[in-house]
């Protein structure tokens, strides 16, 4: 399983609060919190704005980034040390046509979202081996 963030809702906009949180969400990465961190920004997407309060402080606080991993995630963030890979991966995407999130491909066959969408991970599990038997 792939996972990729996406920042197309900001139609280029490197500002804007995909990038920003595609970005922290790369950034959590290097630290070995991506699931929770992605996760969390997902959650908080429906409370307000993606604010650097709550990608740099409030987010890590929930996930348990800390100390060293706490420093080295905010200065990925704040340098932008993974940007041009978060807009490579949303180009990479774009090119072969996925213009949907989320979106489940499975051996190169699109499975349709009404599919997973509202599933459980076990459940996903389940619709993965039955497309794979397709």
């Amino acid at each position: 399983l792939v996972h990729h963030t996406r920042v197309f809702l900001d139609q280029g906009n490197q500002a804007g609060l995909s990038h920003k949180a595609a970005l922290a969400a790369a950034c959590s990465d290097v630290v070995g919190a991506y699931i929770d961190y992605h996760s969390a920004v997902l959650e908080a997407a429906t409370s307000g704005p993606y604010t650097d309060q709550l990608l740099l402080e409030t987010i890590p606080a929930k996930v348990g980034i800390t100390g060293s991993d706490l420093t080295a995630f905010r200065a990925c963030y704040s340098n932008q040390n993974l940007a041009r890979f978060v807009q490579a991966v949303d180009d990479a995407a774009g090119m072969a046509g996925i213009n949907e999130t989320p979106t489940l491909t499975v051996n190169g066959t699109a499975v349709p979202i009404s599919s997973f969408d509202g599933k459980t991970g076990e459940d996903l599990k389940g619709i993965i081996e039955d497309a794979a038997k397709r």
